[in-house]
């Protein structure tokens, strides 16, 4: 007795740290009985926690000595953006009537949606007599190499920058002249539908507001050197 208290007087905060280490223990042993998957079922045992990371639950992949939990892949990431889920991309068919009749009929083929936008103030003033379809809202590439590269020179002895004598399919099915450039809007150039814009607008009941898809597709012509070509053509349904 007189041991134990000369122990106790030595070091009189000493039975307090040992009281205090066992109330700490048995407090982190309370928390991870409630936090663990089965505890409010008295019949199943506590899954073990993952002390480096609590919310990871059961890490060893078998519950209560049972079969394996299936693993589940992990969703797939945006790399430009972690946070983002990627959606898939919605591809808007082009109605079945044109769309057989351009492939059918006009031998048409790698048909493709380009662009859906709204018809701004600025794609409809007669004095500009444009469509303007801006390179970030185009989806696909649908010019060629030769294509883009035509479009960005002049010819010589010509101011302007050439152009594509073309064609574009109205809602009707049919088939109306049209000219593809780039336009120098601001200090960019942007492909445009010209020429024949305005009246083409007009026949269909285009406005400022108007919401519209535009299709690129290819037919085969012959040159003037009697040589098959791949040419560019367009068509438009407001939607």
């Amino acid at each position: 007795m007189s041991d134990n208290l000369d122990s106790i007087s030595s070091s009189p905060f000493h039975w307090m740290d040992n009281f205090n280490q066992i109330v700490c223990r048995k407090k982190r042993t309370l928390v991870e009985y409630i936090d663990c998957p089965g505890h409010e079922n008295p019949n199943v045992s506590p899954t073990p926690m993952n002390r480096d990371d609590p919310e990871a639950g059961n890490l060893s992949g078998v519950v209560n000595g049972d079969s394996p939990i299936a693993e589940i892949p992990p969703e797939p990431m945006n790399e430009d953006d972690p946070d983002e889920e990627i959606q898939p991309v919605a591809e808007e068919e082009m109605p079945a009537e044109m769309r057989e009749h351009i492939t059918e009929r006009m031998g048409g083929y790698r048909v493709q949606m380009i662009i859906e936008k709204k018809l701004t103030a600025t794609d409809m003033r007669t004095n500009q007599g444009r469509l303007s379809l801006p390179k970030k809202m185009v989806r696909v590439e649908f010019m060629t190499a030769e294509e883009e590269k035509m479009l960005e020179h002049r010819s010589k002895g010509d101011d302007e920058l050439n152009y594509i004598d073309t064609f574009i399919v109205g809602s009707d099915l049919k088939v109306n002249p049209i000219r593809f450039k780039k336009w120098l809007m601001g200090k960019n150039y942007v492909n445009c539908l010209v020429n024949k814009w305005n009246s083409f607008a007009r026949a269909y009941g285009l406005k400022t507001g108007t919401k519209v898809r535009v299709w690129s597709f290819r037919v085969d012509e012959r040159d003037e050197n009697d040589v098959i070509k791949s040419e560019l053509r367009f068509a438009l349904v407001k939607i």
